[in-house]
Formats: structure tokens, sequence, C-alpha cells
């Protein structure tokens, strides 16, 4: 079922869903929801009988519910998924083992705004979980590192906070596998979810834990999430041919369904790489990415499209970076020539791994088939400093940081390291267009500052 854009918000409070134990045409009773959340759901479980207050319901789909007195409830309950508190939880777990064969638990990480849905059956499924939470605050990344570590020797209560209860009959899967049902999803697979961010580009992403090759797939429901998501199954499949194909994931399938998507694809464990290692094969990846439909475009051709355009635009209309955007207009009379070449369009550092297999760049879905050249450098630098908090400093060294870095992959490329403020300027005005955040306005005002000693 498509969402509305409006129902993103609910989407992710309620995106542990993906794992109750549904069949088509259950009579699925909810508790402990708002109206608004029933709403959802109702509309959601379209192919299901999606009610309140019946209690001849085969799931039972609730939200801090009491746990039931001693003998039971709902006498013809066939599966139940559960959110509450710790405590409240674990009552529920010990009236559920009683009485279905299968009965998972999952820890909610962080509690109060959860990102990442933990399965706590094995320490070993419990640090692979882990793995997938990438906290920005180095705080937050040592408890999720000490966590695993107290996991490992199978202490698991300090994650028991916020739980939720999965429990059913002997073959009944998670409602969100019905796209992949028979490609890789069998009964007796655990999984872990990740529950992306409360937009319109809201995704789940799953880790399917097997006996055999464990695979990460995406589902998507809003507009902007199933265009993206088709954008990166034909991405992935138009880089498997060409010098990064080992270093992307393999996909293994893509479906589209009833205005919901789903793409499938291969998994590589994380593995611990030095930075200053895993910067120089950064920057190998990033030569090799400039090869990939590589092109030359006018200048004053890419400044009167797109986000460039945009940024001019934006810039004017609030007296920022004129002197640059004069310059790069003569240049663009001149008739400066752009190399370009396909571009990932998201790459921060988070998104790419070192594994047993070597580096792993993932997330394809923002890529696009040109973009000036450094772009995914300028933005592999300067995204920390612009997500992360704490992580901002002064604009001049953030500059310095991205311009160092693009030298590098610009030497790799056969450019000469002086064309760097160049793109730093293009690129900028395009993140503008974007997405005038405080930092793209900093990074622009340093650059009016420094543009004639660097561009001279």
């Amino acid at each position: 079922m498509n969402l509305r854009d409006d129902e993103a918000t609910t989407d992710y409070r309620l995106g542990w869903r993906w794992l109750a134990p549904l069949r088509s045409g259950d009579r699925v009773l909810l508790e402990g929801f708002s109206r608004d959340e029933e709403g959802f759901l109702k509309r959601m479980l379209a192919c299901h009988d999606a009610t309140v207050g019946f209690p001849q319901a085969e799931v039972l789909l609730a939200m801090d519910p009491e746990p039931p007195e001693e003998g039971g409830e709902y006498p013809g309950l066939q599966g139940c998924c559960i959110l509450g508190e710790g405590p409240r939880v674990r009552k529920w777990m010990r009236w559920a083992g009683g009485r279905f064969p299968r009965c998972s638990l999952y820890a909610l990480l962080p509690p109060g705004r959860p990102r990442v849905v933990v399965p706590l059956g094995t320490p070993r499924h419990v640090r692979l979980a882990l793995s997938l939470h990438r906290p920005g605050r180095r705080l937050a990344r040592w408890l999720t590192v000490m966590l695993g570590g107290l996991a490992a020797v199978g202490v698991t209560r300090p994650l028991q906070r916020r739980l939720l209860l999965v429990a059913g009959d002997r073959g009944r899967e998670p409602m969100g596998s019905d796209l992949f049902r028979g490609a890789g999803t069998a009964e007796g697979n655990e999984y872990v979810l990740y529950l992306g961010t409360p937009d319109d580009n809201r995704k789940t992403v799953v880790l399917v834990l097997s006996d055999g090759e464990s695979a990460i797939e995406k589902h998507g429901a809003t507009p902007k999430a199933v265009a993206a998501l088709e954008n990166e199954a034909a991405v992935l499949g138009l880089l498997k041919q060409t010098p990064v194909a080992a270093r992307v994931p393999v996909l293994l399938g893509h479906r589209v369904e009833d205005g919901r998507a789903a793409l499938r694809q291969t998994y590589r464990r994380r593995r611990w790489i030095l930075p200053s290692s895993m910067r120089r094969e950064v920057v190998r990846f990033l030569v090799d990415l400039a090869r990939v439909e590589p092109a030359n475009r006018l200048l004053s051709r890419v400044l009167e499209e797109g986000e460039v355009r945009e940024g001019i635009r934006w810039c004017r209309e609030h007296g920022l970076g004129e002197p640059v955007i004069l310059r790069l207009e003569g240049m663009g009379r001149q008739g400066r020539q752009l190399a370009g070449h396909r571009c990932h369009g998201d790459f921060a550092p988070w998104n790419s791994i070192w594994t047993r297999q070597g580096l792993l760049v993932f997330d394809w879905e923002a890529s696009r088939p040109w973009e000036p050249a450094l772009a995914d450098a300028f933005y592999y630098s300067v995204a920390p400093a612009l997500h992360v908090p704490g992580r901002r400093r002064a604009p001049g060294r953030v500059r310095r940081a991205a311009w160092a870095f693009a030298r590098q992959v610009a030497a790799g490329s056969g450019m000469e390291p002086d064309v760097v403020p160049f793109y730093w300027a293009l690129w900028l005005l395009a993140r503008l267009g974007e997405r005038p955040d405080d930092l793209y306005q900093m990074l622009m005002r340093e650059l009016e500052r420094s543009w004639n000693e660097s561009v001279a």
C-alpha cells in the first residue's frame, strides 16, 4: 500500500510492524494505538481484517498493553507483535512462551527514538545488528561497542529498556517479507531492522540472517522511496560491468507491487581498518568511479541547469557569492569545459565500509549518470561536519580538509590540482540550490574571501 508523504512520521514510529507474523486474510486485533495510528494501520493492513475490540482475532498487534492475567486471554490467537517497556514485554514473553512454538524478543535502540530493531536470540545476532547502528557522536559509538561486548558474553539486559515481542505458530513469517517470499526468505530466518528517518524518503532496511548467505533488503512505500529504490536497482545493474563492480553490492532482486518497492542485495560484514588506510581505499575508489560514463560538458550549459542554476538564484536573492558567480559566468562565456562522470550522490563516510573482500560502497539511491568531477570527494569530506552533532568546525578548516582530499582524487584521475577551487565553487552552488544549510552558506562566504588568493 502506497504511503502519503504526510504519513512518513507515523510510518517511522510504527516501522517495527514489518516483523508482525501476519498472513493474508488474518483478523488483526489492534490495542494501545492512538486514533491516527489505528487509521494508519488499518490502511496499511488492507489485505487483513484489522479492527479494535474484536476478541476472535488470529493476530494481536499492540503497543504498551497490560500483560494478560494468569490463564490467558485471546483464545483463538495464532500470533502477536507487542511493543512496550522492558519489564512489561518480558511478562508477555513468559505468557507467549507457553502458547506459541516460535517466540522472538527484540530490543529497540535508542529506546526513545529507535533506529535499529535488534534480535536478542543469540550473541552473534546482537553483534551483527549493532554493526548496522553507526551513531554520529563518539560517545554513542563507544556505548554501542560496549553493548556489543556485553552481548558477546550473553549480557543483553542493558539493551532491554524498550522491547518488541514477536510470537506465532510455525509457518508464520514477517508481513514485510511478502515481496521476497521464496527468494531467500524462509522459516527460521532472523531479521535486523534499520528504521531510517521520519521523512518522505523513509525506508526500512532489513538484514536477513540465515543459515546460508545473509542479504540486505530495502523496503519503501512513499513515492520518493519507491523511485529511489528503482534508481538504485538500475544503478547496481549498470555498475556490475564497470571498474568499481567488486566494491558495490550485487543486486539479488527488485520488486515493485501495490505502490511498494523492495530491493535485495548482497551483504558483507564490516571489518576494522586504520582510518588512514580506509582513506587511501576511498581515494582509489573515487578515481575508478571517475572512469564510469565520463563526459565533458560546457560550463555555460551547467550554469543554466538544475541545482547549480537554483543555487545561483538563491545566492543572488540573499546577497551571497556574487564574486564567485561572476567569475564562473565569465569562464563559461570563454567556452570552459567541465569534466564529469557517474556519481554516487550521497557518498558520506557512513555509506562505505571495509570488509574481508575489501571496500564496499552502498546506498546508490541518489546516484546520477553525470555530475561535475570531485562532487563525491567534496561531500565525503564535508558530510561529517554537516550531519554529525558536535563535528562542525570553522569553515576555513572544513574547506582546507575538503580541498586536500579532493586534490588526491584529482591527481589520481589525471586532473590538475589547481582546478579543485573551481569545482568546489560549482559544488557549493549546487548544494545551496538543493539545501541552503548554514554550513554551505559559511563555506560560500569563506570562498568569497579566499577566491582571489586561491584561484588567481
